[in-house]
């Protein structure tokens, strides 16, 4: 047994040694061996990892770092970061050819950064300022109540500072309006001190309130109730419905002139536009009944299409509300006008485009209709016969030659085609 152990200790001492050799021999490499019957795993040697040895992303880590690098990259930008105009035609040269109002769009974004660094600013500004014209409205009404309200709703020690502080700014700056406020005060207290002392049987009271009553309002007769200096609330009078009439049917006369002249030149100028430098039959094909018709297809399309867009009809509301508040001077005319006009402007290409090629294939229907005709009829056409006039020309009809000022869709049909010189 000896002999035996002695020699297992004996292999085993010869195979630690070979392993410290091929260890120091890979000292220069930073690679250790170790034995595989060892049963050690990588992770659990008692060797610390090297510094410079990095761990392998698991998947998904890598993609998701990059996310987090491109949001800090974008988080880092100026909120406002924009390219130049310059930058954008280099880029894009037929960018404001094919968009014309991409243009105002980026000179008016840049004009409302200046005003509003961001969204969120824009829209708190929105609602502050339709819940200052509605307390406007209210306050220049003469009714306090809904200021008020807002202000109790929003701080209660504004409320009670600002509640302290009426009469003492109203005796400042109007004396006469501060009597006024007061006197129903002053009335209930006299009023209350008389029946106090009626109540009280006590005449000295009584006659106490009688003498200050006559010291405020130089009569005894409000302390006992048969006077009061407050007016009672009576309904509206006759004179006074008619005059809230007449001043209501005044304002919706206004309106409407002020309405029907904007519309006026809005369809004038819109059919301008529409057909600017003849482009709706810049090759004279089509009858005058076909280009009016064109016209008014195109401009019912863009105020069909104005309507459903939400921003513009936003911003059209706003500047009629405003128009209202000025009391629809020559000013906002033109304001309103210009707004419609550029939003318009950017539709009407496009539009224009689809209606005329849907006329030109109509067209071409209606001369192959009218060719087969010519061609049918041709050969029964003799000159001092009976028969219809024959045309300038003969043969087919090209519906590019024809002078369609001189030449109606029954002329056509007819055969009586009139040709441009």
């Amino acid at each position: 047994m000896a002999d035996s152990n002695e020699g297992v200790m004996d292999s085993t001492a010869d195979t630690s040694a070979d392993l410290a050799l091929l260890n120091t021999e890979n000292d220069s490499t930073d690679e250790k061996i170790v034995p595989e019957k060892s049963g050690l795993k990588p992770e659990d040697r008692d060797t610390p990892p090297k510094e410079d040895e990095e761990e392998e992303p698991k998947e998904g880590e890598e993609e998701k770092d990059e996310e987090e690098e491109e949001e800090k990259k974008l988080a880092a930008k100026p909120p406002y970061d924009r390219p130049t105009m310059q930058e954008l035609r280099e880029a894009f040269p037929d960018l404001f050819k094919k968009f014309p109002s991409m243009r105002d769009v980026f000179y008016r974004e840049q004009e409302f950064t200046q005003i509003f660094p961001t969204i969120e600013d824009a829209k708190e500004a929105s609602v502050n300022a339709q819940a200052y014209n509605n307390l406007s409205d209210k306050v220049l009404s003469g009714d306090s109540e809904d200021l008020l309200n807002a202000v109790k709703n929003t701080d209660e020690a504004a409320f009670k500072k600002l509640a302290t502080s009426i009469l003492p700014t109203i005796y400042k700056l109007s004396p006469d309006l501060h009597w006024q406020a007061t006197v129903p005060l002053l009335q209930n207290l006299v009023r209350g001190f008389y029946v106090e002392g009626k109540r009280k049987g006590n005449d000295n009271i009584a006659n106490a309130a009688e003498y200050l009553s006559d010291f405020i309002f130089n009569d005894i007769s409000i302390a006992r109730g048969e006077k009061s200096l407050i007016p009672e609330r009576k309904e509206e009078s006759e004179e006074a419905k008619k005059l809230a009439k007449d001043r209501s049917d005044f304002e919706t006369q206004r309106y409407n002139t002020f309405f029907g002249d904007v519309r006026v030149g809005i369809d004038r100028d819109v059919k301008n536009m529409i057909n600017e430098r003849g482009k709706v039959d810049p090759d004279k094909v089509f009858s005058e009944f076909i280009r009016d018709t064109i016209i008014n297809k195109v401009q019912a399309e863009v105020d069909k299409q104005l309507a459903a867009d939400k921003a513009h009809m936003k911003y059209m509301s706003s500047l009629w509300e405003k128009a209202k508040r000025e009391g629809y001077s020559e000013e906002w005319k033109s304001r309103i006008s210009s707004a419609y006009l550029a939003r318009a402007k950017s539709l009407i290409p496009s539009i224009r485009a689809k209606l005329i090629s849907e006329a030109m294939g109509t067209s071409s229907k209606l001369s192959e209709r009218a060719k087969e005709i010519a061609e049918k009829n041709g050969s029964r056409k003799e000159s001092g016969t009976g028969g219809r006039p024959k045309s300038e020309h003969n043969g087919p009809v090209d519906a590019r030659r024809v002078d369609w000022s001189r030449t109606s869709d029954m002329d056509l049909l007819n055969g009586n085609v009139t040709y441009r010189k």
